[in-house]
């Protein structure tokens, strides 16, 4: 991968990442048979652009300095997935989520459609009432889950829809995040994506689109299968991740 191009891949899914693997070659540059030190800014392009806000950019390149002075060793990368390592929008479009990608596809009843735009409309403002501490909101996150998953499970769905439907769906990773993800693999960096939409659409969007490394740990609310049928709106971990509830302790 050329030095250049593997500096740009890394805002939106993580800016330290790539350089953290790049380490302290890049600290320097030569002209004229001058060194000159470089800053993290002259490094990254990217965080000069008027759409990235840095309220204390020393405070940031100290930051990065440190990471890129602890090695690929010493790094882990956390990541969200809808509109993170997919896209928000493509040609003037909203990228779909992973519910959204449920949503929309064809072959599931017209009643799961409707119910699932009902339990939008009653909790997607809880979600985020700025009067409510996310303590609060979070039993309501589990309500609308396992409702919403209750719904699903009256559709019949299996694992053959899943990888259908995302084939189907409109969704798109950002660029560049196929050489992101090569790059940690190869440099043995582990990636948690900890996600508060479906799991096995999720999955199936990495192994389409991408590929599922295994230095890739997914975090996740995961269908419960008997076969090929899902039966159960049980996720793998005991738990409900949505917005507020992301646990690290379930990791094992």
């Amino acid at each position: 991968m050329a030095k250049n191009e593997s500096l740009r891949i890394v805002l939106g899914i993580g800016t330290a990442a790539a350089v953290g693997i790049i380490g302290f070659g890049y600290f320097f540059h030569y002209r004229n048979g001058r060194k000159r030190i470089l800053t993290v800014f002259d490094m990254i392009p990217e965080l000069n652009n008027p759409t990235v806000r840095i309220k204390d950019r020393e405070s940031v390149e100290r930051k990065i300095r440190q990471i890129i002075a602890g090695g690929a060793e010493k790094l882990q990368v956390i990541s969200d997935f809808d509109h993170t390592i997919s896209k928000h929008t493509h040609n003037g479009k909203i990228v779909p989520t992973c519910y959204g990608i449920l949503e929309s596809y064809p072959l599931l009843p017209q009643f799961y459609r409707e119910k699932a735009l009902q339990l939008k409309e009653t909790y997607y403002p809880i979600e985020f009432c700025h009067e409510m501490t996310n303590e609060e909101k979070y039993p309501y996150m589990v309500e609308w889950w396992t409702k919403a998953q209750n719904v699903l499970i009256q559709c019949n769905l299996n694992r053959g829809m899943i990888q259908d439907m995302v084939e189907k769906s409109e969704v798109i990773v950002r660029d560049g995040s196929d050489k992101l993800l090569l790059n940690l693999y190869k440099h043995d960096v582990p990636l948690l994506v900890f996600s508060a939409g479906v799991g096995d659409v999720l999955e199936e969007v990495i192994r389409q689109n991408l590929k599922m490394y295994d230095n890739v740990r997914v975090v996740s609310n995961y269908l419960e299968y008997n076969g090929n049928v899902c039966l159960k709106n049980l996720n793998r971990h005991n738990y409900v991740t949505s917005l507020y509830c992301k646990w690290f302790t379930i990791i094992t």
